[in-house]
């Protein structure tokens, strides 16, 4: 199903939206002992989570995305209303709290751009239920607006339901792991890995996989389910991209890191950036080698400037960063 698609949107992405305050410390802060943040605008609220990062990026590159979102944190609501305005998006599937439990979350970074992320609840009525926890309701015809799924974080609540409706309507899914048993259960994950046809990890994250279903490479579930295409991030070295034959065999290509043009300011959200950009390519029909280069120089912008969403890249930005590659091939 690639190529230029006549639906009236190229996806249906499921997910959660955050806010994050990032304290940057020149050392990872440790149990008695006083660390002060180094970042001048500590007190600054970035507009997050891995889900919104990856819909901010699809919708600057122009790609016509139907949300199914919830935001956490009632400041959430005018930005990601806003967005949907701009790019001329439905916002009737997106959910805020369902009481005045809000969270957000706190994200501690030391120079080497390690973090530890941390959510907290406020509000009213944040003694009750985690709001993370509350189900977001996933209709029929969600499936139907589109031409294939991108699931990224989401929760056991939402996520059973959007596997039952991936497999009555055979839509294509996209699958954006994140190491997170608590959200993404090893029940769920056997629901959700087997109708992937194109899974996202990084390096540490396949690595988890491998263990947990006792695999020799994250390419095994090419033989397990209905996987087309693999990818593996690799930070600063780029990604590798595994991709499935006809005759069951599968084949590799590995991808250099685009460079930035002013070096790294924060990492947080760049693997989400991949994501965005390697979705432009593949909804567009382009090849492997190329999608994986725009994902890699979506993510090239993401980490000149702090926050997941404050420097995504226009198509055209894109295109011509991509081009300077020494390995850029033909659009």
């Amino acid at each position: 199903m690639r190529g230029i698609l006549m639906n009236k949107f190229d996806l249906v992405i499921f997910g959660n939206c955050a806010t994050v305050q990032i304290l940057k410390f020149k050392t990872m802060p440790r149990i008695g002992r006083t660390e002060t943040a180094v970042n001048a605008k500590a007190d600054e609220i970035f507009y997050g989570g891995c889900s919104f990062n990856v819909f901010c990026g699809l919708s600057k590159l122009g790609v016509r995305t139907y949300p199914v979102l919830t935001y956490a944190d009632i400041r959430f609501k005018d930005r990601i209303y806003e967005i949907c305005r701009e790019n001329d998006l439905p916002t009737e599937a997106i959910e805020g709290p369902p009481s005045r439990s809000y969270s957000t979350c706190l994200m501690l970074q030391d120079e080497d751009c390690n973090h530890i992320t941390m959510m907290y609840h406020f509000g009213e009525d944040s003694d009750q239920e985690a709001v993370e926890e509350y189900p977001h309701a996933i209709k029929p015809e969600y499936f139907e607006k589109a031409a294939m799924a991108l699931m990224v974080m989401g929760n056991p609540a939402t996520g059973y339901e959007i596997m039952r409706q991936v497999k009555r309507t055979g839509i294509p899914l996209a699958f954006s792991y994140r190491n997170d048993p608590h959200l993404l259960p090893k029940e769920l994950l056997d629901e959700i890995l087997p109708e992937t046809e194109v899974l996202f990890t990084n390096e540490i994250e396949a690595e988890y996989l491998e263990g947990l279903y006792g695999f020799k490479k994250i390419t095994d579930w090419f033989h397990k389910g209905k996987a087309r295409v693999i990818v593996t991030t690799l930070g600063k070295a780029g990604c590798v991209v595994y991709e499935k034959e006809n005759n069951g065999a599968y084949h590799s290509v590995r991808i250099p890191a685009t460079e930035s043009d002013i070096g790294c300011v924060d990492t947080v959200g760049a693997g989400d950036g991949f994501v965005a950009g390697f979705l432009y390519g593949y909804i567009h029909g382009k090849p492997l080698e190329v999608c994986a280069q725009y994902g890699s120089t979506v993510s090239s912008f993401v980490i000149e400037k702090d926050g997941s969403t404050t420097n995504l890249p226009t198509v055209q930005q894109m295109l011509e960063r991509n081009r300077r590659r020494t390995d850029a091939k033909e659009e």
